[in-house]
C-alpha cells in the first residue's frame, strides 16, 4: 500500500508540472482528470471575496448587484466605469442568478461573426495607469466550443488606443493583451511594435496587415465545456529603450504561458489604463452554427502585496509557479 501511495503522489507532481521550452511553457495535453490538475471549482458559479491582505485592487466585478436578466445599459455603464463606446448590437448580455450567486452570460445566435455586428466590445477606463497589473476572471464556454473551428477574442489588459484589428502599435499609440479562444483552447493575442517580426519579417511591409500573436495558455489538460476556469493574465510594461516587458498566462493560478522581451512602448506614459472587454467571433474560424454562450463572473484587476511571494518587476516567474487567486 505504501508503494501505491508515492507512486501516485509522484504520478501528482508529473501531472501539474509545466515544460518550459524556449520562452514559453507549453505542455502537451493529456488525457488527466481536471480533479488531479487544477484548484477545485465546481461546475456551477460560486462567488468569490477577495482577501484584502493578499491584493491591491484596482478594480472589481462580480455582478452581485445586478438585476437578473438583461445587462442594461445603466448597470452596464456603472459595472465599467462608463465606457465612452461599445460594440453592442447583441446588447450587453444577460444577467443569471445562480443559488446566491449571479453571473453575466453573453449568447450569441447562429451565424453571428465580428466584433461589430455579431458580439461583444468595449473599454473599461481604470483611474490611473500602471506598469503591472494582474488581471483575473473566470470564464465557462457552452457545449459548441468543443469544436477547435469556433475562433474568437477575450478580454485583457491594454494601454493608449487599445490597438487591434491589423493596427500595429507604433511604441507611441497603444498596445493590448486579449486572448484568442479556438474552442476551449486560450492563447495570448497581443498587440505590440514588433509583432511583425512573429510573420517573419524583418521590418513592416508597407500594406501588409499584422494581426496579433501571443503564445497558448496551455495547463497540460483539456478545458471542459460547461465548466468554469479562472484564467488569469500578468502584464509588465516594458522599460522604454529597452525590450524588457513580459506576459505571463494562469488557469486556474497555474502558470501555463510566458513570453518575455516584449516592447509594447516607447514612451513612460503609455500605461496600462483600461480592460479591453472583447467577447466575439472572429476574425479567422467560422460561425457558430447555433446559439452559443460565453459566461464570465469575478472580474479582479489587481496587484499582491508586499507579503505574497511573486516575482516583481521585469522578472518572469519561474517554471513550476501557482498563484494565489482572489477569493481562493
Amino acid at each position: 500500500m505504501k508503494k501505491l501511495f508515492y507512486l501516485a503522489c509522484t504520478l501528482f507532481i508529473v501531472c501539474v508540472s509545466c515544460e518550459q521550452q524556449d520562452e514559453l511553457i507549453l505542455v502537451p495535453k493529456q488525457n488527466v482528470s481536471d480533479s488531479i490538475v487544477q484548484i477545485p471549482i465546481s461546475a456551477t458559479s460560486k462567488s468569490i471575496a477577495v482577501k484584502a491582505e493578499n491584493f491591491n485592487v484596482i478594480f472589481s466585478q462580480n455582478f452581485n448587484n445586478n438585476t437578473p436578466g438583461s445587462y442594461s445599459k445603466t448597470e452596464w455603464k456603472e459595472d465599467w466605469n462608463s465606457p465612452s463606446w461599445a460594440n453592442n448590437s447583441l446588447g450587453y448580455g444577460k444577467i443569471v442568478q445562480e443559488n446566491s450567486n449571479k453571473y453575466l452570460s453573453e449568447t450569441f445566435p447562429a451565424g453571428s461573426f465580428g466584433a461589430t455586428n455579431g458580439g461583444y466590445q468595449w473599454h473599461g477606463k481604470f483611474d490611473a495607469g500602471y506598469k503591472e497589473l494582474y488581471f483575473s476572471f473566470r470564464v465557462k464556454f457552452s457545449d459548441g466550443f468543443g469544436s477547435r473551428t469556433l475562433h474568437g477574442k477575450l478580454p485583457g489588459l491594454s494601454g493608449g488606443s487599445s490597438n487591434g484589428g491589423g493596427n500595429i502599435p507604433t511604441g507611441k499609440d497603444g498596445w493590448s493583451a486579449r486572448y484568442m479562444f479556438h474552442g476551449t483552447d486560450i492563447n495570448f493575442y497581443l498587440y505590440y511594435p514588433d509583432v511583425y517580426k512573429t510573420y517573419g519579417d524583418a521590418k513592416p511591409i508597407p500594406g501588409k496587415k499584422y494581426y496579433g500573436k501571443g503564445p497558448p495558455l496551455d495547463p497540460g489538460y483539456k478545458l471542459k465545456t460547461g465548466v468554469w476556469y479562472t484564467v488569469t493574465q500578468r502584464i509588465v510594461l516594458n522599460t522604454p529603450g529597452k525590450a524588457d516587458g513580459l506576459v505571463e498566462g494562469f488557469i486556474n493560478g497555474k502558470l501555463c504561458a510566458v513570453q518575455t522581451g516584449i516592447r509594447f512602448r516607447d514612451i513612460e506614459s503609455l500605461q496600462i489604463d483600461r480592460i479591453y472587454y472583447a467577447n466575439f467571433f472572429g476574425g479567422s474560424g467560422v460561425a457558430p452554427s447555433k446559439t452559443e454562450a460565453v459566461s464570465f463572473d469575478d472580474f479582479v484587476v489587481y496587484t499582491y502585496k508586499a507579503s505574497v511571494s511573486v516575482k516583481r518587476g521585469n522578472i518572469a516567474n519561474p517554471e513550476g509557479t501557482t498563484i494565489i487567486l482572489p477569493g481562493l
